[in-house]
Order: C-alpha cells, then sequence, then structure tokens
C-alpha cells in the first residue's frame, strides 16, 4: 500500500481532547508516510515535546458572543496560514476534533487536496445548550464543511442517522479511532466495590454534568450510594459549590484524574454514569468497560453500537434527572445483573478495541486517498 503525507488539524483544545487527539495521531503514524499536526491549547501542549511536526495555534475564547466571533475568525487565519505552508508538502489534510473550521477547510480544497472530515460528537447541539446565539452560523458552518469535503469519517452507522447525513452516503467511511492498551487495565471483583457511583469527563452542560448532579440530589442518603465526580471544564465552579453544599459527605469531586490513572479510579466505581446529550464514541466508556465497570449512558453517537442494554451496559430512556436517579437506584439493587453486564462488556472490548483492528481499518480508508 502506497502511503501519502498527511495532515491533521483540529481547533485548538481542551485537556479533554488530549486522549482523543493522541490516539487518532498514533494510529496515522502508522498508516501515513509523514504526518503533520496543527492544533493549539492542550493539544500543543502535549504535543510540543512528543512530536516534532506539531505546530501550535493558541485560541483564548471572548466573554461576549462579537468577542467570540472576532477571536475565532483570527484563529481561523491562523490556521489558514498553516494550511497554506503545508499545502505543498501533504497530499490531504484531515480536520478532526475540536470546532469547525470551514475557512481552513475551503482553503484545503482549493490547493486540490483531499479533506477528509471527522464526525464525533455535534457542534450545533453543544452550542445550543452553551451559547444559542451561535448555534445558526456554527449549523451554516457545519453545512459548509459536509459539502466541501471529500470524505466524512464518522464513528458508527447510528452517528449517520442521528445527524442526518444519509444525503452524504457517498462519501462516508465508518471508522473509530480508539483502541486501548489491554496491559493498562485491570478488573477488581465487582461484587468486593462499594456502592459508589462516578460521572467523568467535561464539566458542560452537553456532557449532561448538570443533570448528573440533579440525579444525585434525587437519591436519598439511606441508600447508602456514594457518588465520586472527576472532570474539568466550564462547570467546575457550579460542580464545587454543589459538592460544597453537600452536608452528607457523600458526593467526592476530584477534579481532572491523569489518564494513567484512570483504571484505578474506574475500578473504584460500581457503575458509571453518561447522561450526554451528544457523544461521538466516549473513550472513558471502553475504559470503563476494560475495567468491568457497568456503564449507564445516553442512546446518543455511537453508544447504542456499543451497549446492548441490559448485555454490554444499560441505556437511559433520557436524561431526566428523576430518570437517571431511578435507574441508578435500580441497578445497584440488582447484583447479579451487574456482574453479567461486567463480563460482558470486559469480552466486548478485548474483542473489537485493539489497537490492530483500528489500524487495519484506517489502513484501508487512507488507501482511498490515493
Amino acid at each position: 500500500m502506497k502511503k501519502i503525507n498527511v495532515c491533521v488539524i483540529t481547533f485548538p483544545i481542551s485537556q479533554a481532547g488530549v486522549e482523543p487527539l493522541s490516539n487518532f495521531v498514533e494510529i496515522l503514524r502508522v498508516c501515513a508516510n509523514k504526518l503533520y499536526l496543527i492544533t493549539g491549547n492542550a493539544g500543543y501542549d502535549f504535543f510540543r515535546n512528543k512530536f516534532s511536526s506539531v505546530f501550535g495555534v493558541h485560541h483564548i475564547s471572548g466573554k461576549s458572543t462579537i468577542a467570540k466571533i472576532i477571536k475565532y475568525a483570527f484563529t481561523q487565519l491562523r490556521i489558514i496560514n498553516k494550511v497554506l505552508q503545508f499545502s505543498l508538502k501533504v497530499d490531504a489534510f484531515i480536520f478532526f476534533i475540536g470546532g469547525p473550521s470551514s475557512s481552513a477547510l475551503i482553503i484545503a480544497k482549493l490547493m486540490r487536496k483531499q479533506v477528509v472530515l471527522v464526525l464525533a460528537g455535534s457542534d450545533k447541539v453543544s452550542l445550543r445548550l452553551s451559547d444559542k446565539k451561535l448555534s445558526a452560523p456554527i449549523s451554516l458552518i457545519q453545512a459548509i464543511n459536509l459539502v466541501v469535503c471529500d470524505k466524512i469519517v464518522v464513528y458508527s452507522r447510528n452517528i449517520i442517522n442521528e445527524f442526518g447525513l444519509q444525503r452524504y452516503a457517498n462519501k462516508i467511511y465508518i471508522a473509530h479511532r480508539h483502541f486501548l492498551d489491554f496491559e493498562k487495565f485491570t478488573v477488581t471483583d465487582l461484587r468486593k466495590r462499594d456502592a459508589l457511583v462516578g460521572y467523568v469527563g467535561r464539566l458542560s452542560k452537553e456532557k449532561g454534568t448538570i443533570n448528573y448532579l440533579e440525579a444525585v440530589a434525587k437519591i436519598e442518603p439511606a441508600t447508602g450510594i456514594h457518588f465520586l465526580i472527576a472532570g474539568d471544564g466550564l462547570l467546575r465552579p457550579q460542580v464545587e459549590s454543589f459538592v460544597k453544599k453537600d452536608l452528607t459527605k457523600r458526593i467526592k469531586f476530584v477534579g481532572w484524574v491523569d489518564h494513567d490513572d484512570l483504571p484505578a479510579f474506574l475500578n473504584e466505581l460500581k457503575l458509571l454514569v453518561l447522561p450526554s446529550y451528544t457523544e461521538g464514541l466516549p473513550n472513558v466508556m471502553l475504559e470503563a468497560m476494560a475495567c468491568g465497570t457497568p456503564v449507564l449512558a445516553m442512546p446518543v453517537g455511537s453508544i447504542p453500537d456499543v451497549i446492548r442494554d441490559c448485555e454490554t451496559g444499560f441505556l437511559l430512556k433520557s436524561n431526566d434527572p428523576k430518570h437517571i436517579a431511578e435507574k441508578i437506584i435500580e441497578l445497584l439493587n440488582k447484583p447479579e445483573l451487574l456482574e453479567k453486564v461486567s463480563a460482558n462488556a470486559y469480552v466486548y472490548v478485548r474483542e473489537n478495541f485493539s489497537f490492530e483492528k483500528t489500524i487495519a481499518v484506517w489502513q484501508k480508508i487512507i488507501a482511498k486517498f490515493v
């Protein structure tokens, strides 16, 4: 197979985006002849001493809508500048996580390069929850991206239907960038774990963080259930305030958990809850399954392709706090079902998320770029 030169572009990302990007870079290092990376913020901080062909673009978001638009435009100009610099060196530009980039994508297309768009979660849903004023322009940018790009990569077939991508079926490819190093994941017997329920991820509205907190508040201390929250993000002040007001001391907030420490953290949990409004294919779900930790999640993004309800995990009917609370109590009162799901989930991720399997899929896709 002929290898080509590839440049991966992300809008400057937060700490939560580092692990997904790191996985993707590791895959493309095998599949591509030469790999370049344009990223920023936490992404650049992570790669600058690990990867010689990384180039940084820093971004600070404005407070008002106008300020956000102006700062976004300046960041786009810096990304476009990098695209022009690499246009003679690469055969394909892959636009990955971290925000809409239609202007840079169009420039790459005008340079007659293969342009690939990798879709995970929905920026449109995220902005509808956090900044409704930007929802319409972002939807327009996403529409332009989908029309202009040569290929669209999604993590599963469910995303095609959820995002309404059927009209682009002729240029859609299904491939995830997820793999696990199973040597890092051990399993503590679920029966020996305390009644501890956790949330791990970015603290934001689209991740359902507030829904989780409100669900916790509805569960009586008499149930004996305790809660852990791990992560960082815009809602951190609200999370810290919520925990501080908890007089029962059954809720613990630990902040950001380093990825190397995550397996030990997940092995403490009896149940992991992911009440997201939008998702791609969450890493932490797969990592929990590799630790034998049952997952209770919303059926969004690629989650239903991995979690079969009451077989490899559990699916929420909605992320209404009352429903989440009732489901947590119900499941913790069914230890035999939790143990069955724990075992099934462990086997499933080992069979489907190895490095070798993921590489094989991406090699086939990269071959189509030539």
